[in-house]
């Protein structure tokens, strides 16, 4: 593990990466050759993945979800990211209500 991230995980730091992280330097360079389209998609194939994992813990909670499939029809441009935004503060308010919906160590 980079030695960044290890510093951030003892210092119980929520945000484990920064742009400048080691780690994410390679990813960074390959961003910078794709369109915003393409990486927003990617982003939200990411996010698929592991919803199953919020959905098994929090079957009731249907925010995560919602901000996904909405997340993807702005990337699609079919609505204005005021109306996407609205599902990702719900998201995130989510996220706050419970503790550790998905921990880093649980990715792998």
């Amino acid at each position: 593990m980079y030695s960044d991230v290890v510093a951030r995980i003892k210092r119980n730091s929520k945000l484990l990466f920064s742009r400048d992280s080691v780690c994410l330097q390679e990813l960074c360079t390959l961003l910078e050759l794709q369109n915003r389209r393409s990486i927003v998609m990617w982003a939200l194939e990411r996010g698929k993945e592991i919803l199953w994992q919020i959905e098994q813990k929090y079957p009731d909670e249907p925010r995560p979800r919602i901000c996904l499939d909405l997340c993807e029809v702005w990337a699609r441009g079919r609505i204005k990211m005021p109306a996407a935004q609205k599902a990702i503060l719900a998201a995130h308010a989510a996220a706050k209500g419970v503790s550790g919906i998905i921990k880093w160590r649980d990715w792998g």
